[in-house]
């Protein structure tokens, strides 16, 4: 089985709890195969060995050409470091329950599975004495104002501790209190228009405090539609004043502060729900709605 990575667990776990061949080989859209690549794979095949594989990387002028494997110019090679493109036996993939989806980002779910196979006593081998895979140029998707997708802005540096903390405490296991590759049900996430529940809060500290540690959680079996929109007031002359003369003031987090919050929340206890989020800077706005 071959599958394209979408840059988080769960999307490569659905297709390994469907998977019923021996081997399953999880590889970038962005990718171009040597027309030998299976042959190869079919060499490498082992019950315990795992392999990943060496890339070249493109520049953009040379992603644009078309030619031969071979006549491709590269511009730079993939370390050691670089873990996406792997080759694994899938009766040991499935026995670590895949791929952790605490990870929703770049990366580093490639090397958590590799460090927690190895825990297990699996060899994990890099191949570099070919190259069988190149990477095209592409321009890398930065957030801005008019986006509305879900993005964390510390979720780097989130990962990079949470797998070091897992390498502290040896865990070869992951998604041990989530079912993994759960496949979205379409017909759940059309029900999130049908909301039971409608709150409406500010940015102020205590609201979101409240509804973050408490409020969500009573709503389970049922729809829940949230807004947040930032306090319009909160650099008035007045709150100003109040400032100055140091009598009790609100307090509020930002917005992206917020999002930031609402997203781990959201990966800690309801990965597996029917969700929508929509953070708009814009309109100065995140929406939510949820099946709980």
């Amino acid at each position: 089985t071959i599958i394209t990575d979408t840059t988080i667990g769960q999307s490569i776990n659905v297709a390994l709890k469907n998977c019923e061949t021996p081997y399953f080989f999880v590889g970038d859209v962005d990718m171009i195969f040597k027309n030998n690549f299976i042959e190869k794979l079919h060499q490498l095949k082992s019950n315990t060995q795992v392999t990943y594989f060496q890339v070249g990387f493109l520049d953009q002028k040379e992603s644009l050409r078309k030619c031969d494997f071979n006549d491709y110019k590269i511009n730079f090679l993939s370390t050691p470091e670089a873990t996406g493109m792997t080759f694994y036996p899938t009766d040991i993939l499935k026995k670590v329950n895949g791929y952790d989806e605490f990870y929703h980002g770049w990366g580093a779910e490639d090397t958590d599975v590799h460090f927690r196979l190895k825990k297990l006593g699996n060899q994990v081998n890099f191949h570099n004495d070919e190259l069988f895979i190149l990477h095209q140029w592409h321009p890398k998707a930065y957030r801005t104002k008019n986006s509305l997708e879900p993005f964390h802005s510390t979720l780097e540096k989130i990962n990079h501790q949470y797998i070091k903390q897992l390498q502290i405490t040896k865990q070869s296991v992951a998604n041990k209190n989530f079912d993994y590759g759960v496949l979205p049900n379409l017909q759940e996430y059309q029900k999130l228009d049908l909301a039971n529940h409608f709150i409406k809060i500010s940015n102020e500290i205590n609201q979101i405090d409240a509804f973050f540690s408490g409020t969500i959680f009573n709503f389970k079996n049922e729809i829940l539609a949230l807004k947040i929109n930032e306090y319009k007031n909160k650099n008035s002359s007045f709150q100003k004043l109040k400032n100055t003369i140091k009598r009790k003031n609100q307090q509020y987090y930002s917005l992206n502060e917020i999002n930031d919050k609402l997203l781990l929340l959201i990966i800690t206890h309801f990965r597996n729900q029917p969700y929508q989020l929509e953070f708009s800077q814009l309109n100065k706005e995140i929406s939510l709605k949820i099946a709980l």
